[in-house]
This record gives C-alpha cells, sequence and structure tokens, in this order.
C-alpha cells in the first residue's frame, strides 16, 4: 500500500494516470461516434484495418467500373438510335424501288425517282458517319488498314479487322503455319492451315481466306494487302481485374457495309436490282441491332453484377471498420465517468498532502 509522503504522492500519480487512460479511452471512443469508424489508427487493429482499405480500393473500382459498364450502355443506344433511323431510310427506299420497278415509268420519272433515292443513300452514309461517341464514328465500320509480309501463294482476301488496326506482318512457310504479327501491339497470331485446300480461319481479328493452291508456289516478299475493318470496336474495363476488359463490336452501317454502292433506279432492271440489295440491307440491320441488343443484356447483367458484389464489398468493409454506435457510446459515458472520478479522487489526495505539510508547520 503507497503511503502519503512529503515528497511523492504516488497515490496521485496513480490517479493521474488512470485520469490519462480514461481520457483517451473517452477520446477514441468520441472519433468513432464522429467517424463511425473504430479504425482510426492503424495500431488499433492493424490486420483489420488493412483488409479494410483493400475493401475500400474494391469498392471503388468497382464503382468506377459500373460507371464505363453505364457508358458503354450509352454507346450502344447511340448506335442503335442511328441503326433505327437508317431502317427508316431503307424502309422508304424499299419502297420506292417497288414504285420503280415497274414498266410503266417513263424515263423521266425514273430520274426523278432515282434523284430521292442517291439522296437517302447520302443520307444514310450521313447518319452513319454522324452516330458519334465523342469523334468516333460508330457506324462507319472504322479505318483501313495495311499488312506487309511474305506469303505462299493463294492468299486472297484479309477483311473484318475488329481489332483496332494497325500494320500487320504474315508471314506463311510451307509447313501450314500462317503467323500474323500486330505491329503495333507486337502480338503474334499463329494458325495451322490446311494443305492444299481452300480455307478461312481468323487470326489477330482478321478473317483469312485462301484458295486452294496454297502453299504450292514459292513466297512472294514486299506484299501490301489491304484490310477493311467492318466494325468499330471499344474496349472498357468492367470489373477489378486489368483483364475483366468488355469489347462492344459495332458493325458498319453505311452504303459501303450494307452493299449498296452503286445501285440506282435509273431502269426497271437497275431498281429490280436495288430493290434485292435494300432487302438484303435490311437484314443486315436487322441483324446488326439484334447484335447490340445482345450486347446491352449482357451489360445489363454486368451492371446487375458490379451492384451485387460492391453490396458485398461494402457488408464486408462494413464488419471490419464500422464502429458499433451502442459500444461507443457505452464506452463514452463510462470513460468520462471515471475521468471525473479521477479528478475528483486526484484533489482528495492533493488536499490529503497539503493536510500533512501543515502539521509540519
Amino acid at each position: 500500500m503507497s503511503g502519503i509522503t512529503g515528497i511523492t504522492n504516488t497515490a496521485a500519480l496513480n490517479i493521474q494516470n488512470s485520469y490519462a487512460k480514461n481520457t483517451e479511452s473517452a477520446s477514441k471512443a468520441g472519433r468513432a461516434l464522429s467517424t463511425g469508424s473504430r479504425l482510426n489508427d492503424v495500431s488499433t487493429d492493424a490486420s483489420s484495418k488493412a483488409i479494410s482499405e483493400k475493401l475500400r480500393t474494391n469498392i471503388d473500382v468497382l464503382s468506377q467500373a459500373k460507371r464505363n459498364v453505364a457508358q458503354g450502355d450509352a454507346v450502344l443506344k447511340v448506335a442503335i438510335g442511328g441503326l433505327g433511323n437508317i431502317q427508316d431510310l431503307l424502309t422508304t427506299m424499299k419502297a420506292l424501288t417497288t414504285k420503280a420497278n415497274n414498266g410503266t415509268m417513263d424515263t423521266t420519272s425514273l430520274a426523278l425517282a432515282d434523284t430521292e433515292y442517291q439522296a437517302m443513300l447520302t443520307q444514310v452514309n450521313t447518319i452513319a458517319t454522324e452516330s458519334r461517341w465523342g469523334t468516333t464514328s460508330l457506324l462507319t465500320g472504322g479505318a483501313a488498314g495495311t499488312a506487309v509480309g511474305a506469303f505462299s501463294h493463294g492468299f486472297t482476301a484479309a477483311l473484318n479487322v475488329s481489332a483496332p488496326l494497325a500494320v500487320y506482318t504474315f508471314v506463311s512457310s510451307t509447313s501450314g503455319v500462317f503467323t500474323l504479327t500486330n505491329n503495333g501491339t507486337s502480338d503474334t497470331f499463329t494458325h495451322t492451315c490446311a494443305l492444299d485446300a481452300a480455307q478461312t480461319f481468323t487470326i489477330g481479328g482478321i478473317n483469312i481466306t485462301l484458295d486452294a493452291t496454297y502453299l504450292k508456289a514459292t513466297a512472294v516478299t514486299s506484299t501490301s494487302i489491304t484490310t477493311t475493318n467492318t466494325a468499330t470496336s471499344m474496349s472498357f474495363e468492367a470489373a477489378e481485374q486489368a483483364g475483366d476488359m468488355f469489347a462492344l463490336n459495332i458493325n458498319g452501317a453505311n452504303v459501303t457495309a450494307l452493299s449498296l454502292t452503286g445501285s440506282s433506279l435509273t431502269s426497271v432492271s437497275n431498281a429490280a436490282a436495288a430493290s434485292a440489295l435494300v432487302d438484303t440491307a435490311l437484314t443486315t440491320i436487322n441483324t446488326n441491332l439484334t447484335s447490340l441488343g445482345a450486347q446491352q443484356r449482357q451489360l445489363e447483367a454486368a451492371a446487375n453484377n458490379l451492384t451485387s458484389t460492391i453490396e458485398s464489398n461494402v457488408s464486408a468493409r462494413a464488419v471490419f471498420n464500422d464502429a458499433d454506435i451502442a459500444q461507443e457510446s457505452t464506452k463514452l459515458s463510462t470513460s468520462q465517468v471515471f475521468a471525473q472520478l479521477s479528478i475528483s479522487a486526484l484533489t482528495k489526495m492533493q488536499e490529503l498532502q497539503q493536510g500533512l505539510a501543515s502539521m509540519l508547520r
């Protein structure tokens, strides 16, 4: 048991320590109540703090991914709106071709019908170009690129580049291995071909068509092949990992993509041919709309999944991070009471020491 001396009041020091601890406890409880978090200091629970911060990062990343998905959906809506307007034009053009596919139409009447028809073709291109997201025209099918390389006789086409276009290098060998390299990204793709057989395959986003004489002749070097891009592609991160990419593919819907180039109503036979072409174009538009609708469904599912994943991460973080309001309120009240008692006790101890000093006077 500590006594009271004239020099050191050990009991008072003990009370001071108790007061400091209660004050610190009240301070922490107050911070927890004011911030809603029990992890205001790393020292409180270091492992829980680390897990909480990791979950917070996941929540922020997933929230941005959800915004990416929403932007992707907005891109598709622009494209779908443009396709709908082109579809309306094609419907009018179909009626016009039916009108012109009529033996009672004279040359002047056909010329008038063709003038209207050509104006609609121009408008199809205008809509395809002006259906933009930012500066990117969504319905023009993208730009053309060039592939340069050495290949055996029989290379006839390189079409439908859905990846961003760059200069491609391709090489074929007598073993039947066809190699394509994207010089922009250094990505290399290979495909083992059947020898001496007509075939079509896709590597690196390019459809390759070879005729039956493939690999028979000597390789030709430094040959350029023009590649056309029939789709506009946009990729974005749709989850928390860098590899969780979603690619939007929007097929072209301009006059070239719809195979309407050169069509006219200048004669009854031309009108009949144009009518068939417009039918095909309408089918293409419907196919494109179906594709975009399917991609919208994918984005909707991705958004729903992101919402539930974010909710799960928020709930998990709350387990580690959130303060128990009732517990912290009780702790604050208790600590304040004990701090006040410590002050009262300290005052009494000081009075005792002063009384001892007065006895010596």
